[in-house]
C-alpha cells in the first residue's frame, strides 16, 4: 500500500491499505489509508480513518491527524460550519505557542509610512500568486512600506508577475521557526502583517499565534471558518463569504465590493476563440482542478449534467490521471452513475 501511494497509484493504494487496516488495525495503516482516501477525493472517508488515529497510541501521527482533519473538513461534505470550527480549534489548541509574544499596539504613523507585511511559501507560484501581485504592485510606495516575507525563498527576480521595486524589503525566511520569525518581524515593527496561505501551508499559521504585530489579517487561501483567534481581520466577498455565516468567525469580517481577489494580465494573450462545438465537434466541459476537489457530490453533479446533455463530454485533467489505476477508479465512478466510459476523456 505504501509502495502504491509513493508511486501515486492511489486507488491501488486505497485498496492495498485498506485490507492492511483490516489485518492489523496499526495507526500507519489507518493514517495512509486516509491519505489515499484524501487523494481520491473521499474527503469524508478520509476523516473517518483519520479520527481512527487518534483514538490509537500513536502521539506523532495523532498529530499529524489532527492537522490534517483542521485543513481537510471544508470539502467534506457532512461538515457544516460548526464542525469546521470544532475541528480547527482542536488542532489549533494542540499547536498554540506556550509564550506568545508581548502584543503591541500600532505605532504613530504620523510622518512615516504604514508598514505592511506578506507572508506566503508560495510567492514563486505563477499560479498561485496571480490575483495577489496586482495588490501588491498597486500599492502607494509613499504611503505604504512593503515587506515581503518568503517562505519559499523566491526572490523578487523569480517571481512572475511581480514588478520589481526599489523599495520593498524581501526577507527570505523559509526553514525559520515560527517563534525565531515572529521575533524578527517584530523587530521590524510590521504595522500590518497578512497571511497569504491560510492552510496551504498549515505550518506557518501558528507564526500568528505568537502575534508579531498590532494587526493581523487573513486575506488569501481562507475559503471557511478560520477555526483561529489570531487573527483581526478577515478580508472577504459575498460570494465567498454569505453574511449568514458571520457568527462562525472570531475575526472582524471585511467584505470587499466585487471579488477579493485582485487580477490584473500583464502580459499578452491569445483572442478568445471559437468554442470547438460549432465546428461540428462534441460539446465538452472540462475541469482543470486538482483530483482530491472530486469528491463524490460533484461528481454526482457532473453526472447528472451528463446525463440531461446526452450528447456532451466531460474532459478532466490533473496530474495524477496519468496512472491507469487511478484512471480506471474515476470511470468507474462515472460508469456506476449511468455515464459511458467514452464520454470521460482523462
Amino acid at each position: 500500500g505504501c509502495a502504491e501511494l509513493a508511486a501515486g497509484a492511489h486507488a491501488a493504494a486505497a485498496e492495498a491499505l485498506r485490507r492492511a487496516a483490516a489485518l492489523r488495525p496499526a495507526a500507519e495503516a489507518h493514517f495512509n489509508f486516509a491519505v489515499a482516501l484524501f487523494n481520491l477525493g473521499d474527503i469524508e472517508r478520509a476523516i473517518a480513518e483519520f479520527d481512527v488515529v487518534l483514538g490509537l497510541d500513536n502521539e506523532t501521527l495523532r498529530r499529524e491527524a489532527l492537522a490534517a482533519i483542521a485543513r481537510l473538513v471544508p470539502g467534506s461534505p457532512g461538515a457544516d460550519n460548526a464542525e469546521v470550527v470544532r475541528r480547527r480549534r482542536a488542532w489549533a489548541a494542540s499547536v498554540r505557542p506556550r509564550s506568545p509574544l508581548p502584543r503591541r499596539r500600532i505605532a504613530p504613523i504620523a510622518g512615516r509610512k504604514l508598514r505592511v507585511g506578506y507572508v506566503s511559501a508560495f510567492f514563486r507560484g505563477r499560479n498561485w500568486m496571480k490575483p495577489v501581485w496586482a495588490l501588491i504592485n498597486n500599492h502607494d510606495r509613499s504611503r505604504f512600506e512593503i515587506h515581503i516575507f518568503s517562505d519559499s525563498e523566491a526572490s523578487a527576480e523569480e517571481c512572475a508577475g511581480y514588478r520589481d521595486r526599489a523599495e520593498d524589503y524581501w526577507h527570505m525566511v523559509g526553514g525559520a521557526a515560527n517563534e525565531d520569525l515572529a521575533r524578527y518581524i517584530a523587530a521590524r515593527e510590521i504595522d500590518i502583517l497578512v497571511d497569504l496561505n491560510g492552510y496551504s501551508a498549515q505550518e506557518r499559521l501558528p507564526l500568528f499565534m505568537h502575534r508579531p504585530a498590532p494587526i493581523q489579517a487573513a486575506w488569501f487561501g481562507m475559503y471557511a471558518p478560520t477555526g483561529l483567534d489570531c487573527f483581526d481581520l478577515l478580508i472577504v466577498d459575498e460570494a465567498a463569504f454569505p453574511r449568514e455565516e458571520d457568527a462562525f468567525f472570531a475575526e472582524e469580517i471585511v467584505r470587499l465590493p466585487g471579488s477579493y481577489f485582485t487580477f490584473e494580465v500583464g502580459y499578452a494573450v491569445p483572442d478568445v476563440a471559437p468554442p470547438p462545438s460549432t465546428r461540428g465537434a462534441p460539446f465538452t466541459f472540462g475541469s482543470l482542478g486538482s483530483h482530491y476537489k472530486l469528491t463524490p457530490s460533484v461528481i454526482e453533479a457532473w453526472a447528472g449534467i451528463l446525463r440531461a446533455a446526452p450528447e456532451a463530454r466531460l474532459l478532466v485533467k490533473n496530474r495524477f490521471l496519468d496512472n491507469p489505476a487511478n484512471r480506471a477508479f474515476l470511470h468507474d465512478r462515472f460508469a456506476a452513475l449511468g455515464v459511458r466510459r467514452e464520454r470521460i476523456l482523462l
